[in-house]
């Protein structure tokens, strides 16, 4: 399957339509999880993208390590990745630096992309317009 990088504005559906691909797999799925809940309202976001998924999936809540995580990920499952923009911004509030972002960047997404079942990565499309009510 390879990597397959999904993009689009904030709410736009690009979660949704992660859990769809990864559900029309017909195989296990493991779920790499990036949010935290730093406030009331993203604590209710992950609480409504937690209820969507299929209990049966593996969940790695990892906000930094993103190669770990996917090296934790059992071989035979599908990967989602959601979502790249928090990781972003997460290692950015960790105080790690633009060329250690973008090696790190480099060597999730050749991770990512090298697994035999595939990687499904969703990241927001920034300045694609507002966020939606």
């Amino acid at each position: 399957m390879g990597l397959t990088f999904l993009t689009g504005g904030a709410r736009s559906g690009k979660s949704t339509l992660a859990l769809t691909l990864a559900r029309n797999s017909g195989g296990p799925v493991t779920f790499i999880a990036t949010a935290e809940a730093r406030d009331d309202e993203m604590a209710r976001r992950i609480a409504v993208h937690k209820a969507e998924r299929p209990p049966e999936w593996s969940v790695i809540e990892e906000p930094v390590d993103l190669v770990g995580a996917i090296d934790a990920a059992d071989d035979g499952s599908l990967v989602i990745i959601d979502c790249l923009t928090l990781w972003l911004s997460n290692a950015m509030e960790q105080g790690l630096g633009a060329s250690e972002i973008k090696e790190r960047s480099l060597e999730a997404s050749t991770v990512a992309a090298g697994r035999a079942v595939g990687t499904i990565v969703v990241s927001n499309e920034v300045g694609s317009g507002i966020v939606p009510m």
